[in-house]
């Protein structure tokens, strides 16, 4: 009989010798000729015999094909054509990456110039890298080969292309991100198993998929399996994505798609809110997921050298102020900011013996430092050394209750008072944002329900100034509190005792 694809037996493919049979019997009955010799001793046997074994090849290359579309027994070049048809990709190889300070004359382009590492390979600096007026930038250099290639930091590293008003290079502690060679086909099988049990509603499943979601940069998957709401505020038998990047449609298809009625969790938790809709039903189904919030911290660090038996080294402010915007950089939700974490952070940038104790102390208004708490559970910290505008924000949120005839009066970077009167019509931030649409020097905003009032230039000369004679029931029902705040030249505090 021909071949046949049996739903349990898989292609049932022929033998060269039943092929041959078939096709004898097939002329006998086109020639009507019952006596027909084609035996394989024959003249019209020795034609047919390998049109039946060219056509038993065909049947087996068919049947390995169809083999091969099994991960578990396909490789190399197939196994990646399988990873297609599921619609991944095996992941091509990658160059390392480490942050180095550069140091020089302001206005120096250092762009896409070679180092040399104390291991001896060669590293490119990133393009747009020119010194500024500070005399120092810190750079994402990448390794000029792919793959995991290593480098001491902070090491000995050299200029290999000399540029006037370069002077130096210098590793920063703990910045190296390991390459990945091609990724090999037991990693790429085991990723196309983590894709299949989507349907699981797994962690490791909804996390895979959202994780394919074209511009997502971050993201953490929180379940609660359990018949209480949770510390976080997640409620019973739900789960809360944490992403950044991509679009609200795609994180909550993608969402969706992996959380079925099977997979344990009765919904969905987050501060976001999609709507997404199936090609399969049309129907229109709500998503939650969270964008977290960036918050700024503001730290003092302070170096006691009281009994030290090593100097400082030349630049250690500097490098301290690096390197605590590289911990902030590192910071994720859910994960408790401490001075005490960051404290262990600066350690090893300092030399041992130079100093007796090492003090951070951290604020999330640049003001009150002894009653500071972390951001909360869907929010980061952040901490720049740029100056930064003066920025105040309402402790309350809307709808608000506002009264006919209430002002509001600001003085902006120490200049003319401006009155703002309100109808008593606003109820929302972004009616105050509104009436405060004339404000000059600086530009108030919607942020999460509340009013946002921040100076459009940096620094510590900029100000706002919320004035007492502001009426004292807008002022409450805004969160606001008279008086100065200013900008600053960098969020971080350096002194030395």
């Amino acid at each position: 009989m021909p071949a046949t694809l049996d739903p349990s037996s898989g292609l049932v493919a022929q033998a060269a010798a039943e092929i041959f049979d078939e096709l004898g019997a097939s002329l006998r009955t086109s020639t009507g000729r019952a006596d027909l010799d084609v035996s394989t001793s024959s003249a019209l046997g020795r034609i047919v015999w390998p049109f039946a074994e060219r056509t038993a090849d065909l049947q087996t290359l068919l049947a390995a094909g169809l083999y091969a579309l099994d991960p578990e027994a396909a490789g190399g070049p197939l196994l990646s054509v399988v990873a297609l048809l599921r619609g991944a990709r095996r992941l091509p190889a990658s160059s390392s990456t480490c942050t180095l300070r550069v140091s020089g004359t302001a206005g120096t382009d250092v762009s896409g110039r070679t180092v040399r590492s104390q291991e001896g390979d060669v590293w490119t600096l990133a393009v747009g890298s020119v010194i500024p007026v500070a005399g120092y930038l810190d750079v994402t250099a990448t390794a000029g080969e792919t793959g995991p290639v290593s480098a001491t930091l902070p090491g000995t590293w050299t200029i290999l292309e000399t540029v006037s008003g370069w002077t130096g290079v210098l590793g920063i502690a703990s910045s190296l991100q390991l390459g990945e060679d091609e990724e090999t086909d037991p990693d790429l099988r085991a990723r196309l198993a983590a894709a299949l049990s989507y349907a699981l509603g797994t962690e490791p499943a909804i996390y895979a998929r959202v994780a394919e979601v074209s511009g997502v940069t971050f993201l953490s998957v929180w379940p609660n399996r359990t018949d209480t709401v949770d510390a976080a505020g997640i409620p019973a038998h739900s789960v809360e994505v944490i992403a950044v990047g991509g679009t609200d449609a795609a994180v909550g298809e993608a969402i969706l798609r992996t959380i079925p009625a099977t997979s344990g969790f009765a919904g969905t938790f987050g501060t976001t809110s999609v709507d997404v809709t199936l090609s399969e039903d049309g129907l229109a189904r709500p998503v939650r997921f969270t964008r977290p919030t960036e918050t700024r911290i503001y730290a003092e660090v302070t170096l006691d050298t009281t009994g030290a038996t090593v100097d400082l080294p030349a630049g250690i402010e500097d490098t301290i102020r690096a390197a605590l915007v590289e911990w902030a950089a590192t910071q994720v939700p859910r994960q408790t900011l401490t001075s005490a974490a960051a404290q262990a952070y600066l350690a090893p940038y300092v030399p041992a013996g130079s100093v007796s104790d090492i003090e951070v102390v951290l604020s999330t208004n640049g003001t009150s430092y002894t009653s500071f708490a972390f951001p909360g559970f869907r929010a980061y910290g952040r901490i720049s050394d740029e100056p930064s505008p003066a920025t105040v924000l309402g402790t309350t949120g809307e709808p608000f209750a506002i009264s006919p005839g209430w002002t509001l009066d600001l003085k902006i970077n120490g200049g003319l008072v401006a009155s703002f009167p309100f109808a008593g019509s606003e109820t929302t931030a972004a009616d105050v944002v509104a009436v405060l649409a004339a404000l000059s020097g600086a530009t108030a905003s919607d942020v999460d329900g509340s009013l946002q009032i921040e100076t459009n230039l940096t620094g510590s000369t900029r100000s706002i100034q919320i004035m007492g004679t502001s009426s004292a029931g807008l002022l409450t029902v805004l969160g606001l509190t008279a008086g100065t705040t200013y900008g600053r030249d960098s969020d971080i505090a350096y002194y030395e005792i």
